[in-house]
């Protein structure tokens, strides 16, 4: 753990796959990446396997805390199947639940040991303070101020365009917040998703647009957002606060199917005169690309997919909210006039983790 404090140990591992080979080694560190580009460290292709660790999901959440027989019911169902209401309900609770409690391993445990959200909080607060001890390990003390105000403004700002500028009274500093969010980045502690303009493959950054922010874990967010699970509860299908909570869940979900790689999150933006649509995210997924809209109920418009699936041709849009799991056809009328006829893939928000499935389900 933390090998990015020896130069030998880092420099060790190619050895380990060359002249040792039958011995798996496993190293981790907070802020390995960091200190890799720093150090300009390097393996031989083939001799190191990166892997990218993320909060614990909602589906091993499940398992963690003995609701096998709801996941097993979970991993069977497909596009066709439907689930009984008391089970649905149960499901939403136990995903409030998550939304507190979030992913960091010894959150978990705590609640898993005493079913109290009260030490849940301690122990969130704990981890806050020492990822804040830890900021002067990973950049210079000139960027450690901007470290902080990032990690402490970001869960006020969950789904939110992100202009550097306005995060600092003095926009000359704006410069220096860059540099914190790409420190933060490869502490692995935010993510960012970035704005498109494209339709196809491959997606790259619109320039000079501001993109969204994401902490590392949503039960962090909602212990500095003061939330509790009654005030999610009694707001989960508003569009409040808790909505941006919502779409950080559904990044936090995205990034960990899979660990292989770390790729960037994109959401799609139409900026033109008069007429301005955005879409919360694009996923793509085996040479297509699916939008994505987060609803914090289980309606809502969906006018900015409208307008990405009109340009792209795609036929199928994605909704993840509270209502239930199923695909559907429809027809809609645009404001231009034109019809658009697409499927409407809608996924729970407990049923996130097999987004996959789905999109392939509804081919």
């Amino acid at each position: 753990d933390e090998i990015q404090n020896s130069d030998i140990a880092i420099k060790s591992l190619r050895y380990f796959y060359e002249e040792f080979p039958q011995l798996h080694v496993i190293a981790a560190g907070s802020s390995l990446e960091i200190r890799m580009k720093s150090e300009g460290w390097s393996f031989p292709v083939g001799r190191v396997e990166f892997l990218y660790l993320y909060p614990i999901p909602f589906n091993e959440f499940l398992a963690i805390t003995g609701h096998n027989q709801i996941l097993e019911e979970l991993n069977k169902m497909d596009l066709t199947s439907r689930l009984a209401d008391v089970v649905h309900e149960k499901l939403i609770d136990l995903f409030v639940d998550y939304l507190v409690v979030g992913g960091m391993p010894e959150c978990v445990d705590v609640y898993l040991s005493t079913q109290s959200f009260l030490d849940v909080k301690k122990v969130q607060l704990t981890i806050q303070e020492s990822i804040n001890e830890d900021f002067p390990k990973y950049a210079k003390e000139a960027l450690v101020e901007y470290l902080q105000l990032l990690w402490n403004k970001l869960p006020f700002e969950l789904g939110q365009r992100i202009k550097y500028s306005q995060l600092t009274e003095i926009p000359e500093k704006a410069k220096k917040i860059v540099s914190a969010f790409n420190v933060l980045h490869d502490a692995m502690l935010v993510e960012r998703a970035f704005p498109t303009s494209n339709i196809q493959l491959p997606l790259e950054k619109k320039t000079k647009s501001a993109p969204k922010a994401f902490l590392l874990d949503v039960g962090l967010c909602a212990q500095i957002l003061n939330l509790s699970t009654e005030q999610i509860r009694e707001q989960i299908i508003k569009d409040t606060l808790v909505g941006g909570l919502m779409e950080a869940f559904v990044h936090q979900e995205i990034m960990a199917l899979d660990s292989l790689k770390r790729e960037l999150l994109y959401f799609w933006v139409r900026e033109e005169k008069g007429a301005v649509a955005e879409t919360d995210f694009l996923y793509a997924y085996k040479n297509a690309i699916y939008p994505i809209e987060v609803k914090h109920g289980s309606h809502g418009s969906l006018k900015s997919l409208h307008q990405f699936l009109k340009r792209s041709g795609s036929k199928i849009g994605i909704k993840i909210s509270s209502g239930p799991l199923k695909i559907e056809k429809l027809t809609v009328h645009l404001p231009d006039g034109e019809m658009l006829a697409y499927d409407l893939l809608s996924v729970p928000f407990y049923l996130l983790f097999r987004l996959k499935d789905f999109i392939q389900d509804g081919h």
